[in-house]
């Protein structure tokens, strides 16, 4: 069997910022909200995935929507599963893709102690990133992601950052790339 890592999404589209261009905007209410992974599914994905031959390799990735709606508990399931389905002499791997305005001091203790690698969702200085990614009464979330930054810096949380390309940012190519070396934000990917 060929190698494969796992890409999950635990709380499927549900989302606690409504950003204007989001392509699940339109899939965040009537059935589709609060669809939650339940921790049987967990598990049972857990031991099948790592009951395959992987050469004792194991990467999971975890999206949304935003996948800390999930809350700490949830992570605390997931990394007791993968200890209890490892083979033996495994190595496993979890990054994350998040908003980081959730990010609790006790998830940053949690994803640094557990060596998660988080994408955080950052566009750039404040009037730019907070064009489009606002919170669900509309209001600015820059300050709420550069808090989160901070708590991921101060448990050792390794992230790069992950900037979307709009009508806005292009414009300002240079400038988002000052913005994130001026922060100390040395791995960055940009994304049309």
């Amino acid at each position: 069997m060929e190698q494969f890592s796992l890409l999950i999404k635990p709380a499927s589209a549900d989302c606690n910022l409504r950003c204007e261009y989001c392509f699940y905007i339109d899939h965040l209410e009537g059935e589709n909200k609060n669809l939650r992974m339940s921790d049987e599914i967990l598990e049972l994905m857990i031991k099948s995935y790592m009951s395959t031959d992987q050469n004792k390799q194991y990467a999971f990735g975890w999206q949304g929507g935003e996948p800390t709606l999930m809350g700490l508990d949830f992570f605390k399931k997931v990394v007791e599963f993968q200890l209890k389905y490892a083979p033996a002499g495994s190595s496993i791997s979890n990054g994350l893709q998040t908003n980081a305005t959730m990010i609790t001091e006790d998830l940053a203790e949690f994803f640094g102690e557990y060596k998660f690698l988080l994408g955080v969702s950052l566009d750039g200085p404040a009037y730019l990133h907070d064009y489009y990614r606002k919170t669900i009464g509309q209001k600015p979330t820059h300050a709420l992601v550069m808090r989160g930054i901070e708590r991921l810096k101060q448990y050792g949380v390794e992230f790069n950052i992950l900037t979307l390309i709009n009508n806005q940012t292009v414009k300002k190519a240079s400038e988002i790339y000052q913005y994130h070396r001026d922060n100390s934000f040395f791995f960055h990917q940009y994304i049309p």
